[in-house]
């Protein structure tokens, strides 16, 4: 019998084999481990050093203090990825992770095991419990160092759990309020995609807003040309659903799509224009139908001049100039012709008026989740 025969269930060969990887993000810093093995318990023996107050001048040069380091919201971003030999990765699990409670610590020390949940359908199903450490530098060998009351710091996280239900909980109750208006307004509007929820990696259902931000590539990319050409780099994957029927839309966050380096069309399209409004674009996500009315996302942008209008094809880079056609036309004015293939995209009055619904959901939820209003940070 062969080496790999002899191996026992949970076993690890060193050879051609598939491996698990871990991808974190925090407050625009991302690290990966080191390939480790699949086994029933993966060795993950791995520390990053996440920077929490940045480095200035003055009065940002001075080391933050427990209160100031609570008002800190951002959590940890873990995913977990397996990669086959053959290079094709599977997101298995993303998870966010509170790390405020080391602030709680004399020592500035944390232990804690978290529970990963998978992510789609098995979004409710443990995959992996993951020990971590936190340890706050340079909160041990500073006398200055003063931790925080445990009932302080769980007061904190009780006010930002309770506000975040009741942002949802109004948004929730204005959409529902916009859509019975909508429907009011004419009998085919029944029939339009308009996206106002959306499910992410983890079964969560949110706005479509809070899926889209504006990502400033730096030298990364030279222009939105080079930004279209990079997303179309990424693969393309589609969920099948167990059991056959109808497929599950998911839009993962920007974080597990580049850690696992290939998603759906929806997370394509989420990510480009991310990268156009860096760009200073007027970019927005634009839901439709494509040939045989089967639904399509691709992203719209907005020139200095009101009928200026382009589309770009997330998966394949190209683009689009759309041209508007006038319904109230009579049939003697001759309407323009558009270029673009009518497999890929339907007519553009009805994707005119479907843009102006998504973009004014968009634009007045941001205003019901609390945030500032940035007419060009929409979906």
């Amino acid at each position: 019998m062969s080496e790999k025969e002899n191996l026992l269930p949970g076993s690890v060969h060193h050879g051609r084999q598939p491996h698990f990887q871990l991808f974190l993000h925090f407050r625009r810093q991302r690290f990966r481990s080191n390939p480790v093995p699949c086994a029933c318990e993966p060795d993950f023996r791995e520390g990053f050093l996440l920077e929490l107050h940045p480095d200035g001048r003055g009065d940002l040069a001075r080391m933050a203090d427990s209160r100031s380091l609570l008002s800190i919201a951002d959590k940890l971003h873990v995913t977990l990825v397996r990669i086959d030999p053959h290079g094709e990765t599977t997101l298995l699990s993303s998870q966010h992770i509170e790390w405020r409670h080391v602030l709680g610590d004399t020592n500035g020390h944390f232990a804690k095991s978290v529970e990963l949940f998978g992510v789609g359908e098995e979004s409710k199903v443990i995959v992996g419990v993951l020990d971590i450490r936190l340890d706050l530098i340079p909160a041990g060998q500073d006398s200055s160092w003063i931790p925080l009351a445990g009932d302080v710091l769980e007061a904190q996280l009780d006010l930002e759990r309770s506000r975040r239900a009741e942002i949802e909980r109004r948004f929730l109750l204005y959409a529902k309020h916009y859509w019975r208006e909508f429907l009011q307004m004419r009998d085919e509007h029944k029939d339009r995609l308009v996206k106002i929820f959306a499910q992410d990696e983890k079964g969560v259902h949110r706005c479509v807003c809070s899926f889209v931000c504006p990502l400033k590539a730096g030298r990364l990319l030279d222009s939105p040309q080079h930004a279209a050409r990079f997303v179309t780099a990424l693969g393309l994957q589609r969920s099948q659903p167990v059991g056959g029927g109808v497929r599950a839309e998911i839009w993962s966050s920007l974080f597990a799509f580049l850690a696992v380096n290939q998603g759906e069309c929806e997370s394509h399209a989420v990510l480009l224009c991310s990268l156009l409004l860096g760009f200073g674009l007027d970019a927005y996500v634009c839901v439709g139908t494509k040939g045989r009315g089967t639904s399509h996302t691709w992203v719209v942008t907005l020139g200095a001049a009101p009928e200026t209008v382009t589309f770009w094809e997330p998966t394949s880079g190209q683009r689009y100039i759309h041209q508007r056609v006038n319904p109230e036309d009579p049939p003697s004015v001759t309407q323009p012709m558009n270029k673009y293939p009518r497999s890929v995209l339907a007519a553009g009055h009805c994707r005119s008026v479907q843009l102006r619904s998504v973009r004014r959901v968009a634009m007045e939820g941001h205003v019901g989740r609390g945030d500032q209003v940035d007419q060009r940070s929409v979906a």
